[in-house]
């Protein structure tokens, strides 16, 4: 691209004109501004009119302590809040101990053969979580020891007792 020397020379004279211009404009703002805008307080005062202040409310009336009661029991962060008079064992104070947790309920849903290796799937019917297990392996406290076509045989790990869990039936088809 060829340029003339004139064409560098008009440009850095408009550019520094420009310049001198913002600078001028910048410095007389302050002046303008500040003559133009009123006082601080006669600004208060304007913007008080325009939006005025909500009245503050009444007191209220002395709230009873029994009410008072209620809302820190709610309190979120108390460990006092969790308890219940069952939990508390009576006059000592000491919570008492969680009952046991309630033994799962399985539902066998099938069996999946792999060569040699069979697979039983159990369903446990509370939390619908389905388990793919094989003889030996051990779910929710039970162990599987048998796994036929209708029928799983788990061990209760904790009692040593057998359950047998029968196939679920299958739904009917509509006609």
């Amino acid at each position: 691209m060829n340029r003339s020397p004139w064409g560098v020379v008009v440009l850095s004279l408009v550019l520094a004109a420009m310049a001198w211009a913002s600078w001028q404009w910048e410095s007389r703002l302050p002046r303008q501004v500040a003559s133009r805008s009123p006082n601080a307080g006669e600004s208060l005062r304007l913007a008080l009119k325009q939006f005025p202040l909500p009245t503050p409310a009444a007191p209220a009336d002395e709230v009873p302590a029994t009410e008072w009661e209620g809302v820190v029991k709610a309190n979120p962060f108390s460990a006092e809040r969790w308890k219940t008079p069952e939990d508390i064992l009576e006059g000592s104070g000491v919570p008492a101990a969680p009952p046991p947790p309630a033994r799962p309920v399985f539902v066998y849903k099938g069996r999946i053969l792999m060569g040699s290796a069979q697979r039983a799937i159990l369903e446990e019917s509370v939390s619908k979580k389905t388990h793919f297990l094989q003889v030996g392996q051990e779910v929710a406290g039970f162990k599987v020891l048998d796994i036929s076509e209708t029928q799983v045989v788990l061990l209760e790990t904790s009692t040593q007792h057998e359950v047998v869990v029968f196939v679920a039936a299958k739904p009917q088809s509509a006609p």
